[in-house]
């Protein structure tokens, strides 16, 4: 039987590898795209094992499709914001942290090239690594959800493989169970930083309300418009450049 496609964000990290690992043994074919936000130093160790991902399950089982900028789509998202005030800010949104603000610019650009590539070639499965217990809002689930209502927009179905792991021991194990050796090999954003202490509901509900209220809405508008308008060069349909 031919697998479903899915388009895994991925980062080289654990988390995603995982996902990947998880995706193809519940029989889908995953697609692996990396994202470069601008703000990374990468020693392009991601790509070289994406590589090795591929050779190793096979092209009809994953395939490395190359890496995505979301450089000027970061871009757009700090400008809405980063000109306001401290009092602005917080009295339209609430109470959050700059570096919570900084990544859900960045998950959001990610989003929205990982929408279009799949609009381009008719996928309809998105998955990503993200983990509830990590110290991000943009990963708790008000904030998914909203990413998972935005892709519904677009026929598009959100998928989370690793979203309720706890245990890092146990996704290290399970990463050996699946033949993988479990180290990293992701890009270091110097931007994105955990927050020290767990996730607030104030701080929760402030990047949710960001994400419905400014970027929501511009990203439906623009990608009904003109989703095959590339901002970056292809090779082919869908092929994406990359070093």
């Amino acid at each position: 039987m031919e697998r479903k496609k899915v388009l895994l964000m991925y980062s080289g990290g654990l988390d995603s590898i995982l996902s990947m690992a998880r995706l193809v043994s519940q029989g889908y074919k995953v697609l692996l795209v990396h994202f470069d936000n601008g703000c990374s130093i990468s020693t392009g160790l991601e790509v070289e094992r994406a590589m090795k991902f591929e050779n190793g399950y096979g092209k009809d089982i994953v395939e490395y499709v190359g890496k995505l900028t979301t450089v000027p789509l970061f871009r757009d998202n700090e400008r809405e914001i980063a000109n306001m005030s401290f009092s602005e800010l917080c009295s339209r949104y609430g109470d959050t942290t700059i570096s919570q603000v900084r990544c859900l610019n960045c998950r959001s650009a990610m989003y929205h090239e990982a929408i279009r590539y799949c609009l381009l070639n008719d996928v309809h499965f998105i998955a990503e690594g993200a983990r509830k217990s990590q110290l991000f809002s943009i990963e708790q689930p008000k904030v998914i959800e909203g990413y998972r209502q935005l892709l519904n927009e677009f026929g598009i179905e959100l998928l989370l493989p690793v979203y309720d792991l706890e245990d890092d021991w146990a996704k290290e194990n399970e990463l050996l169970a699946h033949g993988i050796i479990p180290s990293a090999s992701e890009d270091k954003c110097v931007l994105g930083m955990p927050l020290d202490e767990p996730v607030t509901e104030h701080q929760t509900d402030a990047i949710s309300r960001m994400l419905e209220e400014n970027i929501k809405p511009r990203y439906v508008k623009k990608l009904k418009l003109k989703p095959n308008i590339p901002q970056y060069p292809y090779k082919g349909k869908g092929r994406l450049e990359f070093d």
